[in-house]
């Protein structure tokens, strides 16, 4: 009987391992850059093109290599980072396990061409599949650059499931962007289809403040910059410098936090909970600081080899950690003037000075009350539909307001529709309304403009413009006229009318933080996460609304094909029948 169990062949371990090793185009970048680094260059350069499908290329003016060492490390698990089992608690380079280069390699048509600064010519090596096909020696600059063309072009179920060139290459722009964040007095390049997507500056007479503000105001814009403040501290279990974001300026998840342990670019929740109990009272509920952090850590207080791709990393002594950097954070922001930051600001009820006393002195609220007030008399912080009937079948309204509660309405139903009560959640009959637009205008329907008597100029990051640029056209079908004014700045002329009394930075933040895929995802999942992105910055969860500005929300609610979940599948509609309230009072 023949054996059930065999030994893999080289090839298939290496194309296993690269499956570990390689998620996608960013991966390889990531690998490559950071052998850069360890190999001590102090300019690096990175082309990419097809997303990285086609080509990436890496070159630095590191050490280089000699032949010998040029063919070792296409060898699985060769490294010149450790030595033995004991070395990987100190372990403080980028990498060290040995399988990124075979892996690369064994999965793309890959060329490594090296020199060491001594020698008076390089050394080229091609490989194709894993095997090599070609050694030679060649005239070349000191450091090293390595080629990888076609990825994936033997692993087709790989390539299948890779996402749009756009979507890998905006991933390449954040891994960049975390990289040099992370090394300020390096140099970088990034080229993405020969359009330079980031340029950024040797510093290296500065100081480390000095040049980690320059850094973050090339990378993350002058307005992060300039509203964070420097912070130092060394402790029993780490060394801690950085820039912190005033409590001011937040946001809703964790997307403008940048920590770097061992000048790794990691994942740390612990990290993540000490700098926000630093704040304190100073943060506003479900906000999240902005920062960027350096430690230093003793390697045998850190395990870096937790995640395949070293993202995490978990800490030994968890409560000194977070006691000494919630402490250096709070002490951070004492030096510094603050207020406690408010929940976004929403204006009042602004009413047309054509009925201002009409609403002084309200009718009772009944059918003939509410045809007094013509649609589109005032403007309320619950967005106005424009001719809302050309977009979706028009259906009455089957909800009277007759009280509002933080956050939620009181409805009376119709006698057709049922007699009882309803509670309506407001926020999420808001979420519904902007997904039935966004769809709506995603397919093709036009909706009127709000023009801005100033264009609103907004910066952003590198990996947020590219994202951004893949995004104008659907952002263009709902109703934003946005247009590119520099290499990461962007004008917006008009937004939709049912966004105008919003803050336009910060909304395109949010639908930028939505994880849209332009192209990939169904029309319906884009529309979806628009709409979760602008409700964030809509009608507040805790906001009392007027019964003029919630019949108004009814009305709008009672027009779209599905009023009963939001886009998230929250109900929207609590329905009471007067038997059920009956039961409330009546045992039998």
């Amino acid at each position: 009987m023949s054996s059930k169990i065999h030994v893999l062949t080289e090839d298939t371990i290496n194309k296993i391992a690269a499956g570990e090793v390689i998620e996608n185009p960013a991966s390889v970048v990531k690998e490559l850059v950071e052998n850069a680094i360890d190999a001590g260059a102090t300019e690096i350069v990175i082309e990419i093109k097809g997303g990285g499908r086609q080509l990436i290329r890496v070159t630095d003016n590191g050490s280089g290599m000699n032949r010998d060492d040029a063919l070792l490390c296409l060898e699985r698990h060769a490294t010149s980072k450790i030595k033995s089992v004991d070395d990987l608690e100190g372990v403080l380079t980028m990498g060290f396990r040995g399988e990124a280069l075979p892996s690369i390699a064994s999965i793309s048509q890959f060329t490594l061409l090296t020199r060491l600064p001594q020698a008076d010519q390089g050394t080229l090596v091609a490989v194709e599949g894993g095997k090599i096909s070609r050694v030679a020696d060649v005239a070349c600059p000191t450091g090293t650059s390595i080629e990888v063309k076609n990825l994936f072009f033997n692993v087709p179920v790989r390539r299948k499931f890779l996402k749009s060139p756009a979507v890998d290459g905006n991933e390449i722009v954040k891994m960049i962007t975390k990289i040099a964040l992370g090394y300020p007095a390096l140099k970088f390049q990034l080229l993405i289809d020969g359009k330079k997507e980031i340029q950024t500056t040797r510093q290296e007479g500065n100081s480390f403040q000095e040049q980690l503000k320059q850094r973050m105001t090339d990378l993350l814009g002058r307005e992060v910059a300039d509203n964070s403040r420097y912070l130092e501290h060394v402790g029993e279990a780490c060394t801690l410098k950085g820039f912190i974001g005033l409590p001011s300026d937040t946001r809703h998840n964790r997307t403008g936090q940048w920590l770097f342990i061992n000048g790794r670019s990691v994942v740390s929740p612990l990290v993540s909970f000490a700098v926000k109990e630093g704040y304190g009272p100073a943060l506003a509920t479900a906000r999240y600081p902005v920062f960027v952090f350096h430690m230093e850590v003793p390697g045998t207080m850190i395990d870096v080899n937790v995640h395949p791709q070293k993202r995490e990393v978990r800490l030994r002594q968890e409560p000194l950690f977070r006691e000494q950097i919630a402490k250096a954070v709070q002490a951070s922001l004492q030096q510094t003037t603050m207020r406690p930051a408010p929940f976004p600001y929403i204006p009042d009820l602004e009413i047309s000075p054509v009925f201002a006393e009409a609403v002084r002195s309200p009718l009772p609220f009944n059918e003939k009350a509410v045809s007094y007030f013509p649609e589109r008399a005032f403007r309320s912080t619950t967005p106005q539909l424009f001719n809302y009937e050309t977009v979706v079948k028009t259906k009455p309204t089957s909800l009277r307001a007759v009280m509002a509660l933080p956050g939620y309405l009181v409805a009376e139903n119709s006698a057709e529709n049922g007699a009882g009560m309803s509670l309506i959640d407001q926020k999420a009959a808001h979420g519904r309304i902007l997904y039935e637009i966004c769809l709506a205008g995603m397919q093709g329907k036009k909706f009127p403009l709000q023009p801005l008597l100033v264009p609103h100029s907004v910066e952003l990051l590198a990996a947020e413009a590219a994202q951004l640029r893949t995004l104008l056209p659907d952002l263009q079908r709902v109703g934003f006229q946005i247009r590119e004014f520099g290499p990461r700045t962007f004008l917006i002329d008009a937004i939709p009318d049912l966004l105008q009394n919003e803050d336009v930075r910060t909304l395109i933040l949010e639908i930028l933080n939505s994880d849209i895929e332009p192209g990939d995802a169904g029309v319906n999942e884009r529309a979806r996460k628009m709409a979760i992105a602008m409700n964030r910055r809509s009608i507040s969860s805790k906001k009392k609304l007027t019964l003029l500005e919630g019949q108004a929300l009814l009305d709008q609610l009672g027009k779209c094909e599905n009023s009963t979940t939001c886009p998230q599948g929250k109900p929207i509609v609590v329905f009471l029948s007067i038997e059920e309230i009956a039961k409330r009072f009546y045992e039998d």
